[in-house]
């Protein structure tokens, strides 16, 4: 193994730099607004990860959104050169492209499938090269020369042959499973079906492309399966491609995945630690043939503590880096020798690098951080292209650019779409166990601190997730502190992630006791600190396990002291949480099963049905017919019990969304109906109903099974 000091790499780390681009970046975007609206939120163009061609030098991206105008959404692929700062648009309608060569890419349209080159010199007449009996996405390429690899996402028979899903007709509609998974997310699975990667390879003859292979299935011959549906996660290099796969059928019990090493001579697949327990991420190919992963060592806990891997693929050995780091890494790359890492830091992401050698280090270097949050990063010829947004930007493109004074250059290329002044204050507090939180105070458009405004909570899902300083399409706090002329309070509770993975883990068996702890003291520190907040109209809203939350809160003595509550696909019952796709969740947040006698029964303790007795507060309940996650079922429950109890309430159903709100149009009323639902809750107070300040207090205690008795006591009582 090479040592750190015989590496050739490329420090990014530079104080100066890091404070020069600590303040937010000013507000002089494409569109630069005074108030963000549902509609600003929408139709934001959303900018794509720049793909940059072999030589370093151009990148294409897309800009993609929706006009509510001409009610149709558009996409528009944009070539960038990197070094003259200039784009132009190349074509309309064209989301899965490649580089075939520094001056042409592939492009792949229609269903079933038809692959296509075009010239970005003249890009007015694109060539057909093969086309397909099956649906492809998520192309990726690879040119070497006058060689092109390219790879892409397919559904497949059990045969390992390329087909397309929706050209089955059978007489019947009827579904027959005999393992899990049975549903996912949004899909019903067919187990008829595999997800599968399919490769070709091309030759290149300027200005020709033709077809050196067919279509082949690498994976099939071995009974391999990528991890997920509908999704490809790998990466490429000159001799083989890297990706995260299972030979496993039960895939709903555990999170279990490997990294695959899939040469392009068809030689058979190869893994290392194919005896590993835990999910793998991210595969990169650096130098070398050295491969960077990410991975979990618990095969339940889809959030556990992220390890930083290497694989030397020739001398096949693994080696771990960065041991003592305790943030969540997100996303691995490379840039010469150096290995660049995305990771999660107390409420942003942000941008770090690596000696992918150094066993010694306990943290990375920090490269760009700051009131923003780095999405993803990429290296060309000179440097990096990076893309971020914050709560008051949608994305950007920037590049850095190392100088000889060692110090950094950071420009930025593309402009967020939507842009206005920051405005937030962010805190911290003693929550439950008297361990710091952290939280946000975000401030509605002409925010005037001498006066007094009503305050909504949104609360994140997961649970192990977080609030990021970054721009949202569904749940985007600036948008509902312009709407609502209200600040908007995101704390982030036991459970949430990139503040150690001690505080993330500490929800297992907690869910209604740490988290609704910490958004109680959490709610008291900002009406006890901040004079411009009238806590006699406050309201609450979450999703997901934020939507649980919003019920549990319902039940307990904080849903006395709101005026109102929204439920965006939440749990009423967690016994009805085996009706999941992913079961390994609650096995591991729960500690067992629900008729698992053995265990501390945190699914009665901390379920929101045992309190539906206390519920009384208005409350709009949301959920969507293809939410596999959290099934439909679960929303009617709680609108059910809340008519039957003859609270005010509203329920707002889709039958064509999932555990997200997606299309537009949809997207839309989402907004205009729980803004409109907020709004005259926060009007006006409520003499009669309980004050935040004076919500329970004796939540300060240290141990935390002294938490789980508190609350068991209140569950049966």
């Amino acid at each position: 193994m090479r040592t750190a000091t015989a590496a050739k790499l490329l420090i990014w780390a530079c104080a100066g730099f890091a404070r020069a681009i600590q303040e937010p970046l000013k507000a002089d975007a494409l569109n630069s607004l005074d108030v963000i609206t549902p509609e600003t939120v929408i139709e934001s163009e959303k900018v794509s990860i720049p793909l940059v061609n072999p030589s370093g030098t151009l990148a294409l991206y897309t800009k993609q959104g929706y006009s509510f105008d001409r009610h149709s959404a558009y996409s528009h692929l944009y070539c960038l050169n990197v070094s003259a700062k200039s784009s132009i648009k190349i074509a309309d309608g064209i989301d899965e492209f490649a580089w075939a060569s520094d001056s042409s890419i592939l492009f792949l349209n229609g269903t079933p499938s038809t692959l296509y080159t075009l010239s970005i010199i003249d890009p007015r007449d694109p060539v057909e090269l093969r086309h397909f009996n099956g649906s492809l996405s998520q192309m990726q390429s690879f040119v070497s020369g006058d060689s092109v690899h390219v790879i892409a996402y397919g559904k497949s028979d059990l045969s390992g042959n390329l087909i397309n899903p929706n050209d089955a007709s059978p007489y019947s509609s009827g579904l027959v499973f005999d393992r899990l998974y049975a549903r996912y997310w949004d899909v019903v699975v067919n187990q008829t079906q595999k997800n599968q990667v399919f490769m070709l390879e091309l030759v290149i003859s300027e200005p020709s492309v033709s077809l050196k292979t067919d279509l082949i299935n690498p994976l099939a011959p071995y009974n391999i399966e990528l991890y997920e549906e509908n999704s490809l996660v790998a990466d490429m290099g000159p001799d083989f491609f890297a990706v995260v796969a299972r030979s496993s059928y039960d895939m709903s019990r555990n999170t279990t995945s490997y990294v695959y090493i899939v040469p392009y001579n068809g030689s058979k697949p190869l893994s290392f630690g194919i005896d590993h327990l835990g999910s793998s991420a991210s595969p990169s190919i650096g130098p070398d043939n050295l491969v960077s992963y990410i991975r979990r060592s618990n095969p339940l806990y889809e959030s556990g503590q992220t390890a930083v891997m290497l694989w030397d693929v020739v001398k096949n050995e693994t080696w771990q880096i960065l041991r003592e780091w305790d943030r969540p890494t997100v996303s691995l790359s490379w840039h010469t020798d150096t290995l660049l890492l995305i990771g999660e830091d107390r409420g942003t992401q942000a941008l770090y690098s690596a000696d992918p050698y150094d066993t010694t280090s306990d943290k990375p270097n920090e490269i760009v951080a700051g009131n923003f949050s780095v999405s993803s990063v990429t290296a060309y010829s000179q440097g990096l292209l990076y893309r971020a947004t914050s709560f008051f930007e949608s994305e950007y493109i920037g590049y850095l650019v190392p100088s000889k004074d060692l110090t950094y250059k950071d420009e930025l290329l593309i402009l967020p779409a939507v842009s206005t002044k920051p405005r937030f204050d962010s805190f911290w507090f003693h929550g439950s166990r008297r361990i710091l939180n952290h939280a946000y105070l975000v401030h509605p458009s002409g925010f005037d601190k001498t006066k007094k405004y009503p305050l909504i909570m949104l609360i994140h899902g997961g649970p192990e997730s977080a609030w990021h300083n970054e721009w949202s399409r569904r749940w985007n706090p600036a948008a509902f502190a312009d709407s609502l002329n209200a600040v908007v309070l995101l704390v982030n509770p036991t459970g949430s992630t990139g503040y150690g993975q001690a505080f993330t883990q500490s929800i297992k068996n907690n869910w209604g006791s740490l988290p609704y702890v910490d958004l109680v003291l959490g709610l008291k520190h900002a009406v006890r600190v901040y004079d411009y907040i009238d806590e006699s109209r406050a309201a609450i809203a979450g999703a997901s396990f934020g939507g649980y939350m919003a019920n549990w809160i319902q039940g307990n003595d904080l849903g006395r002291a709101v005026n109102a509550i929204v439920c965006h696909d939440g749990i009423t019952s967690l016994s009805n949480v085996m009706a999941t796709d992913q079961l390994y969740f609650p096995l591991w947040e729960f500690g067992g099963t629900p008729w698992d006698q053995e265990i501390d029964n945190s699914y009665f303790i901390y379920d929101p049905l045992r309190l539906v007795h206390n519920w009384a507060t208005p409350q709009m309940v949301i959920h969507s017919s293809l939410d596999y996650r959290i099934p439909v079922s679960e929303g009617f429950m709680a609108f059910n019990a809340l008519q039957m109890r003859q609270v005010p309430s509203k329920l707002l159903y889709f039958p064509d969304e999932c555990h997200w709100v997606l299309k537009p149009e949809n997207s839309l009323k989402w907004h205009r109906e729980v803004l409109g639902f907020l709004k005259p809750y926060l009007s006006h107070s409520d003499a009669a109903k309980l004050r935040v300040s004076d919500v329970h207090n004796d939540y300060q205690l240290e141990d935390m099974e002294d938490y789980s008795v508190l609350f068991k006591s209140a569950a049966i009582a």
